[in-house]
């Protein structure tokens, strides 16, 4: 859906749809190590839906589908998520085993 995220040291973040068709939000504080939380929700093969992930560093994000709260994780390091030089991708990524194009 969303990544600014190069290869390290330059990890910066993303969300995307995961190869098990759930959430999947990743981030790097350092350029290098990452964080990650595939949530439960499973992305129906049909129909439209609002995705959003919410970060507040060092302290939680949520994720929420429709308005809907999914999931939270308040385990999160402390610092911003890397500020790195790579191009901000919306809506797609090329397709792989991890990262999927949407269908």
């Amino acid at each position: 859906m969303v990544r600014k995220y190069g290869a390290a040291p330059s990890l910066g973040y993303i969300f995307y749809k995961a190869s098990n068709n759930r959430i999947q939000f990743t981030i790097s504080i350092d350029g290098t190590n990452t964080y990650s939380n595939v949530d439960t929700f499973l992305i129906p093969s049909a129909g439209w839906y609002f995705i959003a992930v919410v970060y507040q560093s060092g302290v939680t994000y949520r994720q929420y589908a429709d308005g809907n709260f999914l999931a939270n994780n308040s385990t999160l390091p402390t610092g911003n998520i890397f500020d790195n030089t790579t191009v901000l991708t919306l809506g797609n990524a090329t397709s792989s085993a991890t990262y999927r194009d949407w269908e």
